[in-house]
């Protein structure tokens, strides 16, 4: 039986269009309190008590969860893993960082090019969100006659991104993302804790590391999620199944190295047709 991190492995699912709709969630709760003032209350919060905002990061972690636990299952290494999540970042938010500072930045400061250019807040929002430690939302003559004068804000959740990357390599290390039942009383219990010690008054927390237990929730039960029983049966779903669970249906099928041989709906059927099994394919 296939799981379900083999299934979403490259672009014929619909993980796009949810992290779309999740974008355009995003912009929409942040523009109600930019119209209509600070502190006015969403609709959505005040149904539930949860600005549409909260839900919409909820789902992005919920699917960077299972893409990412699907990442280590087709290649558990340390090294490729790091490489691949370090590739996946910071060459983007490198290329963000720059044109937001570099280029849109003198383009709306109300300070003239020179001055921007010499103002140590500039540089600083370039060093200090490299790194995502503490990261600088704002730079110096821009947009600070806004309501909210905030640059480059959706970086906040990269670093509690990380350190959820940093969490399934633990997990893997120990081989929780091999067993379903054991990751999900381990999820149960965690959010159980979680809830408990957001009751309780006398338990401080930093709020960066409260954000991040909270954050690793819908994350946690994405990865859970990528343990699941997977029914499609497309040949590129086949190519793309975990080499390992092959491996347990026939090891002596799993020594050739032919994708396009494996046809059938899932390892062990591969397998026991005698076709060669599927190769892992990079993250």
């Amino acid at each position: 039986m296939k799981r379900l991190a083999s299934c979403v492995h490259g672009k014929d699912n619909n993980l796009s269009f949810l992290r779309l709709v999740a974008s355009w969630a995003v912009l929409l709760s942040h523009a109600w309190p930019i119209a209509r003032g600070a502190g006015t209350p969403q609709p959505l919060e005040e149904a539930t008590g949860w600005t549409l905002g909260e839900v919409a990061v909820w789902m992005f972690f919920l699917v960077s969860g299972l893409l990412i636990a699907a990442s280590w299952e087709r290649r558990p290494q340390v090294g490729s893993f790091l490489r691949a999540r370090a590739l996946r970042l910071f060459p983007a938010l490198l290329a963000s960082i720059a044109l937001v500072a570099l280029v849109m930045g003198p383009l709306v400061s109300a300070l003239p090019l020179g001055e921007y250019l010499g103002h140590r807040g500039t540089w600083s929002f370039v060093a200090r969100n490299w790194t995502l430690v503490q990261p600088q939302y704002t730079l110096p003559g821009v947009f600070e006659q806004n309501p909210y004068p905030t640059v480059e804000g959706s970086i906040w959740t990269l670093w509690h991104e990380v350190v959820c990357y940093l969490g399934i390599l633990g997990a893997g290390l120990a081989g929780l993302l091999q067993r379903r039942r054991t990751t999900l009383l381990l999820i149960l219990a965690y959010a159980l804790g979680l809830s408990w010690i957001g009751r309780t008054p006398d338990v401080l927390l930093h709020p960066r590391l409260d954000q991040s237990l909270r954050l690793a929730v819908p994350f946690a039960l994405g990865t859970a999620a990528s343990s699941s029983a997977c029914t499609a049966a497309s040949p590129s779903a086949c190519t793309a199944a975990s080499a390992s669970a092959c491996a347990a249906a026939s090891p002596s099928a799993c020594t050739a190295a032919s994708p396009s041989a494996c046809t059938a709906a899932s390892p062990s059927a591969c397998t026991a047709a005698g076709a060669p099994a599927p190769v892992a394919t990079p993250a």
